[in-house]
């Protein structure tokens, strides 16, 4: 999760993680926040090794798919007290 491609690798990853990170910060906390990340990005990238062996991947890519994955739930499971 430390390693990045390239320059826009690192933004995109940047970027993704600002967008949706500080929203879900902000609902969840800090502390949570630091455990779903961390857990998405170890548990993307060990999902990515087992399925595909023979290639490798650097970034924080799955942990910001982990956010969206948290996001999209949170919606359908709150939908009630959105917008209060």
């Amino acid at each position: 999760m430390l390693l990045h491609g390239h320059f826009e690798h690192l933004f995109g990853n940047l970027a993704g993680q600002l967008y949706m990170g500080a929203g879900i910060e902000n609902g969840i906390g800090p502390g949570y926040m630091a455990f779903l990340y961390t857990i998405t990005g170890f548990g993307g990238n060990l999902l990515s090794s087992v399925l595909n062996p023979v290639s490798f991947g650097v970034g924080a890519s799955t942990a910001v798919f982990g956010l969206v994955g948290f996001y999209v739930q949170y919606i359908f499971t709150h939908w009630q007290k959105m917008g209060q």
